[in-house]
């Protein structure tokens, strides 16, 4: 793929055409409020042959009391630890342990959360089901883009972002997480619910010690629904190609989950990346995000020949140092 998107010097600048309700952390917080009290955090340890790290089922109950699964690799010592929460990419789920284990192996504890309905291109361990009422089954092929997006309340996101912070919440009671020394990570949907995370965080006075989101999706829909063609956006197209009636209250509803948003309440050091050449998540999107985001300390890594795999190694050895710094 050729470039497609602004220059990059146009990109440095672009501040996006998300709309910001009104109402929208009053929402987020009438939310979270909403939720039971009790987090219900159950560990057990799963034997799995690796030997830098051990291995727990960590679950939790998320948004509506719905159990919530998460592997958690804790590297061999004692003490608490610097600890990555990460996200994974839409269609995903949390698979075997060592998918993508390179935190632990670098002496974090990582936890990966499942998400719900999803992981239907990938190797799963029971996912969460959605609220049986939208008769999703155990896992969904693709359409969750589209799932309740007529209204807030019942878009699916609304279920997944609440999950991302319980899990947060979850994870900090853990004995071998060091509560000042947490950042949050994940590739596309995995980035756009790092962003959602880092600004329920700051609604909610949780701190973070940084922010990873790596070619985030969710991000400036009114413009990645009109730029690309590729899925997951397209999904929203389709759904409005044949109900375009329904156009001003769909980006209504997007409004509220539009990780742009949520990127405005950054208050924690952050490193983004794109690519220029990304028609799943355009860099426009991307910087929207970037731009938005207040905290000072913040960077991002544009790989100039890259679509959505982004810098992959590379970008790992920049987090990875990034890492380091922020939280020694």
């Amino acid at each position: 793929m050729a470039f497609f998107d602004f220059p990059e010097d146009q990109l440095r600048s672009y501040t996006g055409q998300a709309r910001l309700p009104d109402d929208f952390e009053a929402f987020w917080l009438d939310t979270i409020d909403a939720q039971p009290a009790d987090l219900d955090v159950r560990v057990e340890k799963v034997d799995f042959p690796v030997a830098a790290y051990e291995v727990f089922d960590v679950s939790f109950l998320g948004y509506g009391g719905a159990r919530i699964h998460s592997w958690v690799r804790v590297p061999t010592g004692n003490g608490r630890r610097p600890t990555v929460l990460h996200f994974i990419g839409y269609s995903g789920s949390r698979g075997y342990p060592w998918k993508e284990d390179w935190f632990g192996e670098a002496g974090f504890v990582h936890a990966t959360m499942d998400s719900r309905s999803q992981g239907w291109r990938t190797r799963n361990f029971g996912p969460t089901t959605d609220d049986p009422d939208l008769s999703r089954g155990v896992t969904a092929q693709p359409g969750l883009m589209t799932s309740g997006i007529l209204d807030r309340d019942t878009y699916y996101y609304r279920r997944l972002y609440v999950d991302a912070l319980r899990f947060l919440q979850a994870i900090l009671t853990l004995d071998v997480v060091d509560p000042d020394k947490v950042v949050v990570t994940g590739a596309s949907q995995g980035g756009g619910l790092t962003l959602a995370l880092t600004g329920l965080a700051a609604l909610t006075k949780i701190p973070l010690a940084g922010s990873m989101p790596d070619v985030p999706f969710l991000c400036d829909f009114p413009r990645a629904v009109g730029l690309t063609d590729d899925n997951p956006y397209a999904e929203i197209r389709e759904y409005l190609r044949y109900n375009p009636q329904l156009t001003d209250q769909v980006f209504n509803t997007l409004a509220y989950f539009d990780s742009v948003n949520f990127a405005r309440l950054g208050n924690t050091p952050a490193l983004f990346s794109t690519g220029l050449m990304d028609t799943t998540c355009p860099p426009s999107t991307v910087f929207a995000a970037y731009n938005a985001y207040p905290h000072p300390d913040k960077a991002i890594e544009v790989w100039r020949w890259n679509g959505h795999e982004g810098g992959q190694e590379h970008m790992v050895l920049k987090q990875l140092s990034w890492l380091q710094e922020h939280t020694n």
